[in-house]
């Protein structure tokens, strides 16, 4: 059975207003998994962070705390089993304040190699600050090897990048300078037998929302003697 793998990231967007446009990665195929990571800095007046984009499904979102443990705004995570070939950008929502104190950022992920019909992951906690040096994701279950571990993170500001944990590799960071500043990153875990709490530097004061995902890999019985998914079970 080979782990689920991470493919590559989208074009961030950002604001300081309601609606924030992120674009999809370049060519996503049939029962590839397409992540919306997005986080909303809002210490004045918190509204709620959607998405009306077809096929996208709520994994977790909550309001996160600052180094004082005061509310400061809200972290989202949603999901899509893709289509195949889908491009362009998508508009992802939110109410609550806006302007110059504010700041909203949105980024959408790939990753290939799920289990093909229900949720494609078996585990996922979520964790809203309070904001720190240090940015912790709690421990996810995992029932067996080869799993792939997605630590997903939104941080208000971007004074620091949020390092990934030891063991973790990363993608590339994306920030925004948009009113308060802002930072989404996905650090993953390739071929995992566990999911451990964990931690990296770089967390900001002002808050962070981070999720953790163990992703099994398809079961074996799904698969032909060539690897290839079965016809039954393409989704």
């Amino acid at each position: 059975m080979a782990a689920p793998t991470v493919i590559g990231k989208g074009t961030a967007d950002s604001g300081t207003g309601l609606i924030a446009t992120p674009g999809y990665p370049a060519a996503p195929l049939v029962n590839d998994v397409i992540w919306l990571l997005a986080i909303s800095h809002q210490p004045v007046s918190i509204g709620v962070i959607s998405t009306s984009a077809v096929g996208f499904t709520e994994a977790a979102q909550g309001t996160y705390q600052d180094s004082s443990l005061v509310n400061s705004g809200r972290a989202g995570l949603w999901w899509k089993r893709a289509a195949g070939g889908e491009s362009g950008a998508i508009n992802v929502d939110r109410t609550g304040d806006t302007g110059p104190d504010t700041s909203f950022l949105a980024q959408l992920y790939l990753t290939r190699g799920h289990v093909q019909t229900g949720s494609p992951y078996e585990n996922l906690t979520a964790r809203y600050g309070p904001g720190g040096a240090s940015v912790v994701w709690d421990a996810a279950t995992v029932s067996g090897a080869s799993t792939l571990v997605l630590a997903f993170v939104g941080q208000a500001d971007n004074l620091s990048t949020v390092d990934p944990p030891k063991g973790y590799t990363a993608l590339d960071t994306d920030t925004t300078a948009a009113g308060t500043d802002s930072e989404v990153r996905l650090c993953y875990a390739n071929d995992s037998a566990s999911a451990p709490q964990t931690s990296g530097t770089g967390g900001e004061t002002e808050g962070w929302g981070s999720f953790h995902i163990s992703a099994p890999p398809i079961p074996a019985q799904s698969l032909t003697a060539s690897g290839i998914p079965t016809e039954e079970n393409l989704g």
